[in-house]
């Protein structure tokens, strides 16, 4: 009896193939594929890519209150808060980079933050996975020490505050190298579902774009509404106390 094969055993491609899935009809991820974590990108308003030393650990939750239950029962309700904090991510970037600041302390983003994690470096185009921050706020500056004993680049740290994360994964993003030692035929249908899925997560990411800057014209022309209505109720007073003072200094001259 034959033994089986690696992608017969485990579902997946063998090492002279290495993708993450085959053409099964569900997705299997072995973890022989893994993301590196040193190719990443950050792009500000969707047209400045910045270089940064590295993105700090970020994350998001959900707040609960915990509603004890009655009697002898030995378990709580879990109801889910309102978020009553901003989430927060740091960002450390190299001083000297850019002639101007991409990210002035105070300043309210319009588009989302794109953090774009690749395989490969320099090639986002395809990017595995993509971190879409909306409703960014940067709160925070913080400069890197300065040291004449040793040698080093100096340093800046961001502080952003948002309000929602979207995580976007492309599972079929991994690179099909040609391997002269497992020609497979399947490499070029494996390359078109990378292409898709890809392509899909730049449609969603897009579509995040639209609805966040949607929502940001929305806010400015309700802001822009109020500054009037406020303008013209000044206006209204201003003309009230104009009456008033001429009605009150008219009996003076008739006197």
């Amino acid at each position: 009896m034959a033994e089986a094969s690696f992608e017969e055993t485990y579902g997946v491609a063998s090492s002279g193939n290495r993708t993450i899935s085959t053409d099964n009809s569900i997705l299997w991820n072995a973890g022989l594929s893994p993301v590196p974590s040193y190719n990443f990108m950050l792009r500000v308003e969707g047209i400045i890519d910045l270089p940064c030393k590295a993105v700090r650990a970020f994350s998001k939750q959900v707040e609960f209150e915990l509603i004890q239950e009655g009697g002898l029962n030995d378990y709580v309700h879990m109801r889910r808060k309102p978020i009553s904090n901003p989430f927060y991510f740091e960002v450390e970037r190299y001083i000297g980079v850019d002639y101007i600041d991409p990210l002035p302390l105070g300043a309210e983003l319009l588009l989302p933050v794109l953090l774009m994690v690749s395989r490969n470096a320099g090639d986002f185009g395809a990017a595995a996975r993509v971190y879409t921050f909306t409703g960014c706020t940067v709160t925070k500056k913080e400069y890197g020490q300065m040291d004449a004993d040793r040698s080093g680049l100096f340093v800046e740290t961001t502080t952003i505050a948002y309000r929602e994360l979207l995580c976007v994964d492309s599972p079929l993003s991994e690179k099909i190298s040609v391997d002269p030692i497992d020609q497979n035929p399947k490499r070029s249908q494996m390359q078109a579902k990378a292409e898709s899925a890809a392509k899909d997560a730049r449609k969603e990411a897009e579509a995040a774009n639209d609805k966040a800057k949607q929502e940001e014209n929305e806010r400015l022309a309700a802001r822009e509404a109020q500054r009037q209505k406020d303008e013209q109720a000044r206006e209204a007073l201003l003309d009230e106390i104009e009456e008033n003072q001429n009605a009150s200094t008219q009996p003076n001259e008739e006197r």
